[in-house]
């Protein structure tokens, strides 16, 4: 009777396991395609200076980092019980995940504030600007410091943005390797 349910409570272990690996390989695939989409954007959004470039940058990263993280969290479990290429796969995936996330922060940063505020202050930018010649505006010099702040920003963040879909295409390579030990 014991061995009996320790079969079957083997067999319910076993079951779901199987499940998530699939699952994770399914949203593995998911998050790539994602990545290669926003990626193809990119080159033109940087062109078009740190908002668009940002703002390709946010819906990126709101996506597929989540996605990244769920695929990372499968495939971990399943390297644990599969050493070798799954663990690489796991790793892989972690590589772009933390790119993902340290994206998701830089573009937060400076390139931000400066786009809202031209946006805010107009055609009165120029004018703000004159008065920080004369000590007048405090205000006036932080913002022309964070736009080009933000300007730097922006090859940053499209290296970054490169460290992520690598290590993504590094992962996918591996998924679909005919050696591969992590295939559904």
């Amino acid at each position: 009777m014991k061995l009996a349910s320790l079969l079957v409570g083997s067999l319910m272990l076993a079951v779901p396991a199987l499940a998530f690996e699939q699952s994770a390989i399914q949203t593995l695939r998911v998050a790539t395609a994602g990545a290669g989409a926003y990626h193809t954007k990119f080159p033109q959004a940087v062109s078009e200076g740190p908002e668009a470039a940002i703002s390709n940058i946010n819906s990126a990263t709101a996506r597929a980092a989540d996605e990244a993280k769920a695929a990372m969290n499968g495939l971990t479990v399943q390297s644990q019980s599969s050493k070798g290429q799954c663990h690489q796969l796991a790793g892989a995936l972690k590589g772009f995940f933390d790119a993902m996330t340290t994206l998701s922060h830089d573009a937060t940063n400076p390139a931000v504030f400066c786009s809202k505020n031209i946006d805010r202050l107009g055609p009165s930018m120029g004018w703000n600007l004159r008065l920080v010649r004369y000590g007048i505006e405090p205000h006036a010099a932080t913002l022309k410091r964070d736009c080009k702040d933000g300007e730097k920003l922006v090859p940053g963040l499209a290296g970054g943005y490169k460290i992520a879909v690598d290590s993504l295409e590094q992962a996918q390579a591996m998924l679909e390797s005919p050696q591969s030990k992590c295939k559904q």
